[in-house]
C-alpha cells in the first residue's frame, strides 16, 4: 500500500452526496474538491469517493493542489472509479498558458485517481519545479499528454497507467529528473517524450503499441533500465539531436527488452554513437550508429527496483524473481480444473496472461481455491505430469512401471502412470520417480518433444540463444526440434533460453500451449516471447519468377520442405504419397487420433513407413479399400485437398462455393463437402486459371507446397503471401439461362468480361504494417482497405475488370504490389494511403495526389481524380505532385498515389472515421478512374 505522510487532517469529498457546507468528515463529506483544498493545510489526505469530479459537480479547473497534500482514490483498480475530467487555463512559468486538470506543488501525492483533459491540447497533471508522487493512477484521453513536467521538477511515478493520450503518455522537458517506475504507457502518440537537458531514470516500464514508444530530443540524458519497449508501430527508441541515453554500462547493464516494434527497434538519428549494454536488440532492427558493448565480467542484468513509496506489488513484464517456496514433503495438488472462462486475479497483464487462459479454458490447468494462479510458483514432477496427463491423450508407448516413492495412494499416481506409459517421462535406475522433485526448463522441453514424438530440428536453430553454452550436449538436439517448431517461449529475455532454471507454472503454460499449437490442438498467440528459430531464407536455383516462389520460399524457411542436392528445388516435378506423408508429418506434428494400421504395400523397412503411419493416426491421410496406401503412387490435387480439410478438421462448407470453378463436375460427390470447406478457408490454389480446379490431375510440388503453405496461415502459424492464384471464398458463379458460365460478384451483379479495362487497386500496408496511426488510434492500413473495396464495387458497376493487391489485413511488399499489377495486366494502378506528420502538428490537413513525372497518361489521371475527391468531399487541396514512390516508377501502366488526408491532425482525422465521409472519398476515387477512362474510350459514357 502507499503510505502517506503523517497527517493532522482527513477530509472525505463525495461529488454526488456532498455538501461543502458540511463539516468535511467520513459521514459529511465535501462535495467538491476544490472546496476541500482550501481548507486543507500541509500534511493532509483528502479522500475522494467513486464518482466524476468536473465542471458540472462543481469543480473550479485547473485544480492546484498545496504543498504536502495527499489526494487518496482507490488504489486497487488504479482509481477507475474516482474521475477528475477537466481543465482550465494554467500559467507556467516556462510554456505560458496552458490547459491542465492538476497542478501539484512540492510533497504532493496522488494516490488511485483517474484523470482526464479532454480538451484541446489538454495536460492530465502538470508538474513544473516541484516533487510530487503518483502511484496508482490512470492518464486517458488526455488532448495532449498525461503529465507535463518542466523546471527542476523530480517528481516519483510508479505504477500508472496511460493510454490513449493524444500526443504523449509523459513528457519530461527543461532540467527535470525524477523516476518512471512500473508503470505502462500504451496506444497513445509517443509513450514517453524527453527533451532539453532532462534526464530521468525509467525502471521496469512496459511502452506498448504507441506510434512510437520513448523518444528523445536536444540533449536529453535519461536512464534506462529493464523496460519493455515492444509492439509500437513505428519507432522502439528514437534518439535525435545531442540526446544520449544511458542503456546500461559495463558493470550496470540496462536489461531492457526491445521486441515487435514495427518500423523499428531503435533509431538513432542523433550526432552521438548510443552505447548497448545488456540489453535485447535485434542489431538488424535498428538504424544509426549503435555501439554494442559487452557486460564486465560477474555483472548480472537488473531486477525490479523498489520504490520509496512502497506501491504494492503487482505483475509486471519483468517480474522479481520468485521467492523459494516453503518446504513441503508432499506438495498439494493442482486445483480442480475447469473449462469454464475464470477469473484468476493475479495474471491480468501477465506475460503469460493468454497462454494461461488458452490452457484453462481447454481445462488443461487451473487456478487456485482462492481465485489465483500463481504463475511464479515452480513445478514438481507430479504436478509436470497432472498437466501434460490432461493436455495429451495419446496411446501408450512404455510399459507401465511402478516406483517405490509413489505410493497407491499418492495423490498424483493417476497422472503419473499416465505420462509414463505416454512416454513423456520415466523414473530414475534406483526405481523411484521422485515427485516432489522440481524440473528444468530443459528437462520440460526435453520431454514434450519426446512424449509428442517431434524431429527435425538443425544445430543452426540454437544460434538464436546467447546463452546456448548452458544447454547439455545431450538435451541439443531437443531443444533445436523444439526451437525450429516455435515451440520455446522465452521471458524476459526472448534470446536467453536458462536452460537449467527451475520452470514455474507460467513457463510451463507457455510450453504447453505451443505444444498444443504445433500439433493441431490449438490456435496461435501472437506473443513477442516465442521464439522464432534462425532459418537463412532459401535460394532456389529455378523458382525465380516461378507463381508458386512466395509459397515455396515461406515453407522452406520454416525448414518444413527441402529442394535437391544440386540447389534446385523441381517446382514442376509431381509429388508421391509417401513424399507427402513426410511433408505433412514434419508441418503439422500429427498426433494419433485412430490406432495403427497395416498397410500390405507398406513394410517396416520402408523410408516412409513411420511418416505414413503418423499421417494416418492424426487422419492427414487413408489408405485404400484394398489395404494399401500406394506409397509410390503419383498425388492427385483432389487427394491433397480432402487431406487438408480432414486434419484440420474443417466443417463442411457451402457447396454453393463450388460454382466458382468452371469444372466442379469433376469434384467426386464424396468430396464436394471438403473441397468447398478447403475453399471455404482459402486453401485452394489454381494455376494458371484460377478458376480451373483440376481436382483429378496429378500435383505437382510447387502445388502442393502451395497448398500446405495455406493450411499453415489457416491454422495462424504463417503469414499470408501476396498471390493472385489463391481463391477467396467470396469468389461465386451462377448459370445464365442459356447454359454458359457467368462469373458474378457476391451481390449478384455480372462480373465483366475479360476484354473490358483493368484496374489495380493498391490499399496501403496491412499486416504487421500498420501506416501511419492517428492521434486517436486510427490505422492507416484499417482506413484504406474498405475504400479500395468501395471504389472496387463502384468500379465493377461501372464495367470496370479490378483487383487487389490485397483483400485482408495482410503485409505486402512493394515490389509484389507492381508484380500482382503486371502479373494482372492491369491498364491502370491507383495506390490509397493516408498521411501523416508530427502528432504536435494539429494544423496540417488536406488531400494530396502524385504521379511519376514521365508518365503524362500518370499526370492526367492524378489530376481527375484528384479534382473528383475534392468535389465529393470539404477537404484542403494540397495539390498534385510528381513522386518516385516505387508502386508509380517501375509500373509499366499509368499509376498514382492518393493520400485521402492526415491521420494525425484532428480535422482529418475527425472526417476520416465517419463511415459517410469515407464513402464520399472512395466516391470521388472512384469517379475520377471512370472519367479518365470515359476520355480514353474504354468504356461507355
Amino acid at each position: 500500500m502507499v503510505q502517506s505522510a503523517p497527517t493532522s487532517v482527513q477530509r472525505y469529498v463525495h461529488p454526488e452526496r456532498g455538501n461543502n457546507n458540511a463539516t468535511g468528515d467520513r459521514a459529511n463529506p465535501y462535495k467538491t474538491l476544490t472546496f476541500a483544498l482550501q481548507r486543507a493545510p500541509k500534511g493532509s489526505t483528502i479522500y475522494l469517493s467513486p464518482g466524476t469530479y468536473n465542471t458540472s459537480s462543481g469543480e473550479t479547473f485547473p485544480i492546484q493542489i498545496p504543498e504536502g497534500v495527499t489526494l487518496m482514490g482507490e488504489e486497487s483498480n488504479r482509481g477507475q472509479a474516482v474521475i477528475i475530467s477537466g481543465g482550465g487555463l494554467f500559467s507556467s512559468a516556462s510554456f505560458g498558458q496552458q490547459n491542465v486538470a492538476l497542478v501539484p506543488a512540492d510533497g504532493v501525492r496522488l494516490v488511485g485517481l483517474s484523470v482526464t483533459n479532454p480538451n484541446a491540447r489538454g495536460t492530465g497533471v502538470w508538474i513544473e519545479s516541484s516533487q510530487p508522487a503518483i502511484a496508482h493512477c490512470t492518464f486517458v484521453d488526455c488532448g495532449r499528454e498525461g503529465v507535463f513536467v518542466t523546471g527542476s521538477a523530480t517528481p516519483e511515478l510508479v505504477n500508472n497507467l496511460f493510454r490513449r493520450n493524444a500526443a504523449s503518455g509523459i513528457s519530461i522537458v527543461r532540467n527535470a529528473k525524477g523516476e518512471l517506475r512500473h508503470n505502462i504507457f500504451q496506444q497513445t502518440g509517443y509513450g514517453i517524450a524527453i527533451s532539453d537537458q532532462a534526464a530521468p531514470l525509467l525502471a521496469d516500464n512496459q511502452i506498448l503499441e504507441n506510434h512510437s514508444g520513448i523518444v528523445l530530443s536536444r540533449s536529453a540524458r535519461p536512464v534506462l533500465r529493464n523496460n519493455w519497449i515492444a509492439r509500437n508501430t513505428r519507432i522502439g527508441l528514437l534518439i535525435r539531436d545531442t540526446a544520449q541515453p544511458d542503456l546500461g554500462r559495463s558493470l550496470s547493464p540496462g536489461g531492457n527488452v526491445f521486441d515487435g516494434n514495427i518500423q523499428a527497434d531503435v533509431v538513432n538519428e542523433s550526432t552521438a554513437k548510443a552505447v548497448s549494454v545488456g540489453n535485447q536488440i535485434n542489431l538488424n532492427r535498428t538504424t544509426g550508429t549503435i555501439e554494442f558493448a559487452a557486460m564486465a565480467p560477474g555483472a548480472t542484468l537488473p531486477t525490479p527496483t523498489p520504490s520509496s513509496l512502497q506501491v504494492r506489488a503487482e505483475p509486471v513484464v519483468v517480474p522479481p524473481a520468485p521467492a523459494p517456496a516453503p518446504p513441503a514433503p508432499v506438495p498439494a495438488p493442482p486445483a480442480t480444473a475447469s473449462t469454464t472462462e475464470v477469473t484468476l486475479t493475479d495474471i491480468q497483464g501477465y506475460w503469460a496472461e493468454h497462454f494461461i487462459r488458452g490452457l484453462v479454458r481447454r481445462g488443461i490447468v487451473s487456478g487456485f481455491t482462492d481465485g489465483t494462479f500463481r504463475p511464479e510458483l515452480t513445478v514438481t514432477r507430479a504436478q509436470y505430469a497432472t498437466f501434460v496427463s490432461q493436455a495429451f491423450q495419446l496411446p501408450d508407448t512404455v510399459a507401465p512401471a511402478s516406483f517405490s516413492d509413489v505410493p497407491s495412494n499418492f495423490w498424483a499416481v493417476g497422472a503419473i502412470a499416465k505420462a509414463q506409459t505416454m512416454g513423456f517421462l520415466s523414473g530414475f535406475a534406483d526405481g523411484t520417480f521422485r515427485p516432489n522433485q522440481t524440473m528444468s526448463r530443459v528437462q520440460v522441453i526435453e520431454s514434450l518433444v519426446k512424449g509428442l514424438d517431434l524431429t527435425g530440428g538443425t544445430p543452426n536453430s540454437l544460434q538464436v540463444y546467447r546463452d546456448r553454452n548452458q544447454i547439455p550436449s545431450q538435451s541439443a538436439v531437443a531443444v533445436a526440434t523444439a526451437t525450429q517448431k516455435r515451440m520455446v517461449v522465452n521471458h524476459p529475455l526472448v534470446d536467453m533460453l536458462n536452460p537449467m532454471q527451475t520452470i514455474t507454472r507460467a513457463q510451463l503454460s507457455a510450453l504447453l500451449y505451443q505444444a498444443l499449437v504445433i500439433t493441431g490442438r490449438g490456435w496461435a498467440i501472437a506473443s513477442p516471447f516465442i521464439v522464432e528459430p534462425a532459418l537463412a531464407t532459401p535460394s532456389f536455383s529455378d523458382i525465380d519468377g516461378h507463381w508458386a516462389a512466395p509459397f515455396i520460399r515461406g515453407l522452406a524457411s520454416q525448414g518444413f520442405i527441402r529442394g535437391f542436392v544440386d540447389g534446385t528445388f523441381r517446382p514442376n516435378a509431381l509429388m508421391t504419397r509417401a513424399e507427402y506423408a513426410a511433408l505433412l508429418s514434419g508441418t503439422f506434428n500429427p498426433l494419433p487420433d485412430r490406432p495403427v494400421v497395416t498397410f500390405d504395400d507398406v513394410p517396416n523397412s520402408f523410408w516412409a513407413a513411420g511418416v505414413i503411419q503418423r499421417a494416418y493416426r492424426g487422419k492427414w491421410l487413408s489408405g485404400f479399400g484394398d489395404g494399401s496406401f500406394r506409397p509410390q503412387d503419383n498425388l492427385l490435387k483432389l487427394h491433397v485437398l480432402l487431406s487438408l480439410a480432414s486434419g484440420l478438421g474443417l466443417e463442411p462448407g457451402d457447396r454453393q462455393l463450388l460454382n466458382f470453378f468452371t469444372d466442379k463436375d469433376r469434384i467426386p460427390t464424396y468430396a464436394l463437402d471438403a473441397v468447398a470447406a478447403a475453399t471455404a478457408q482459402e486453401i485452394v490454389v489454381n494455376h494458371p486459371q484460377l478458376q480451373e480446379l483440376n481436382p483429378n490431375q496429378t500435383a505437382t510440388r510447387a502445388e502442393v507446397t502451395a497448398m500446405v503453405y495455406q493450411a499453415l496461415v489457416y491454422a495462424q502459424r504463417s503469414q499470408p503471401v501476396t498471390s493472385t492464384f489463391v481463391v477467396k471464398p467470396d469468389a461465386s458463379i451462377s448459370n445464365d439461362p442459356d447454359g454458359s458460365v457467368i462469373p458474378t460478384d457476391p451481390s449478384g451483379s455480372v462480373v465483366i468480361p475479360p476484354t473490358a479495362p483493368r484496374v489495380m487497386l493498391d490499399p496501403g500496408h496491412g499486416g504487421t504494417d500498420p501506416g501511419t496511426v492517428g492521434v486517436g488510434g486510427l490505422k492507416e492500413k484499417d482506413l484504406v482497405l474498405p475504400v479500395a473495396q468501395s471504389v472496387a464495387f463502384q468500379l465493377q458497376q461501372a464495367g470496370v475488370l479490378v483487383s487487389l493487391t490485397r483483400s485482408t489485413d495482410q503485409a505486402v511488399a512493394s515490389d509484389a504490389r507492381v508484380k500482382a499489377a503486371e502479373d494482372f495486366k492491369a491498364d491502370l494502378l491507383v495506390s490509397i494511403h493516408a498521411n501523416a506528420l508530427s502528432l504536435s502538428r494539429y494544423e496540417v490537413n488536406g488531400v494530396e495526389t502524385y504521379y511519376y513525372r514521365s508518365s503524362d497518361e500518370g499526370g492526367e489521371l492524378a489530376r481527375v481524380v484528384h479534382d473528383q475527391i475534392l468535389q465529393k468531399v470539404g477537404i484542403k487541396d494540397l495539390g498534385v505532385r510528381q513522386a518516385t514512390f516505387l508502386t508509380l516508377r517501375q509500373t509499366t501502366m499509368p499509376s498514382v498515389l492518393v493520400e485521402v488526408g492526415y491521420v494525425t491532425t484532428q480535422t482529418d482525422e475527425t472526417n476520416l472515421i465517419d463511415e459517410s465521409y469515407v464513402k464520399k472519398l472512395a466516391d470521388g476515387i472512384a469517379e475520377g478512374i471512370k472519367v479518365h477512362l470515359r476520355r480514353r474510350g474504354a468504356i461507355a459514357s
